[in-house]
């Protein structure tokens, strides 16, 4: 059978012909090869390769936990997030468990989760925001380091927006702290929602001109968060695990002492590593979404 190539080898010189396949090659290869992705391409082209749940629907967070999405949210399970957190120039993590955006893309809220046990919440009345805020400027500080070493923008905490409170009939530990880096503030609002085996974090990262009316709406959100039957605070039985640590290590407040007094250091270390991962993530995501959310937006898929 006579092919295409031999039919046109049959007409031109074989200089005509690599010329004209050049040609053809780069025509195919445009725009990948002669025109040069733009910051804002890569993002959207990245983000657009995520795989989405458009709501209403109800969406996985692991094995362990269930988020009724509405109507205008998407959602992305673990490897979304993950994607999506890497993207952004944060380091790798495999805790991720979903990340709730709108449609409208103006914020996010992620979700991790730490299978640390039961976590008592004895230390609900004692909680000390003073020694909480400066633990968390410490930790902020030190994962600069990894930030100035990728390239990435420095970040640093400035004050609360919300002093953290524990709510007995949620099981909700809540609290909103701002951030400040060289593209302007931020603020991360933070939820602790406990289980039988562990911790969700729900982080919601946000502009501070759109927290408090946007608040509210993620307090509804939140609302259609549900641990799995099995999972849930309540179902804790004797003989379960149980953190060797409370509501004060979940918020670093009196952690380092604490661990000091009991000789569990080394153990709790790496458990703050896990909990306090979810606030570089979700804080540097902020900065990389908020100079492309108008880009993204044009593009995004309702």
């Amino acid at each position: 059978m006579t092919t295409i190539i031999d039919r046109l080898l049959a007409h031109f010189s074989l200089a005509r012909f690599f010329s004209l396949l050049a040609i053809l090659v780069l025509g195919i290869a445009r725009p990948s090869m002669l025109h040069a992705e733009t910051a804002e391409e890569k993002f959207t082209r990245q983000f657009n390769s995520i795989v989405w749940q458009d709501g209403p629907c109800t969406a996985n967070l692991g094995n362990v936990a269930e988020l009724v999405v509405p109507h205008g949210y998407r959602f992305t399970g673990p490897q979304g997030a993950q994607f999506w957190s890497e993207m952004n120039g944060n380091p790798p993590d495999s805790k991720e468990a979903g990340l709730l955006i709108p449609n409208d893309m103006s914020w996010f809220i992620t979700f991790d989760y730490s299978d640390v046990g039961y976590i008592r919440d004895s230390e609900k009345d004692t909680l000390d925001a003073a020694a909480l805020f400066e633990s968390i400027r410490k930790n902020t500080e030190q994962a600069n380091v990894y930030r100035r070493q990728h390239g990435h923008r420095e970040l640093h905490v400035t004050g609360w927006d919300q002093k953290p409170a524990y709510d007995s009939y949620s099981h909700n530990l809540v609290w909103a702290i701002r951030v400040h880096s060289s593209n302007g503030d931020s603020i991360n609002y933070n939820t602790r929602i406990l289980g039988r085996g562990g911790v969700m974090s729900a982080n919601l990262v946000i502009s501070p001109a759109e927290f408090g009316a946007t608040t509210p709406t993620v307090k509804g959100l939140l609302t259609g968060f549900h641990f799995k039957t099995g999972q849930k605070y309540a179902e804790w039985r004797s003989g379960d695990r149980v953190a060797k640590y409370g509501l004060g290590a979940l918020i670093l407040g009196g952690s380092t002492a604490v661990a000091a007094k009991t000789g569990l250091l080394a153990k709790l270390g790496a458990f703050l590593v896990k909990v306090w991962k979810p606030i570089v993530l979700a804080v540097g995501a902020f900065f990389a979404w908020a100079q492309r959310g108008t880009f993204l937006s044009q593009s995004k898929t309702s």
